[in-house]
């Protein structure tokens, strides 16, 4: 069961389209990806319960990717989350 965890990068955290992107990489993969951050675990392909998660940025969270293609699923998380979900965004 490959895992890793990741630091969120991206200014606003887990906001709607962060969400929307974690979802859809999990969706290009067949195997099972579970974010954990505390005590709370969340299905990514799944981009309402991604929010319930409160990400903000420099939190830490847990990814565990499980069945085929586990660990090509993890990379890409880690690509995703190293280029801030490709979100632009602005600071004011």
């Amino acid at each position: 069961m490959p895992e890793a965890t990741f630091t969120i990068l991206n200014t606003y955290g887990l906001h709607i389209r962060p969400c929307a992107a974690i979802a859809k990489l999990a969706g290009d993969y067949p195997c099972n990806i579970t974010l954990v951050k505390g005590n709370i675990r969340v299905n990514a392909k799944r981009i309402m319960e991604l929010l319930t998660l409160g990400a903000a940025y420099g939190d830490s969270i847990k990814v565990i990717a499980t069945g085929p293609d586990s660990e090509a699923a993890l990379h890409a998380f880690g690509e995703l989350i190293a280029h801030r979900f490709g979100v632009e965004e602005e600071v004011e």
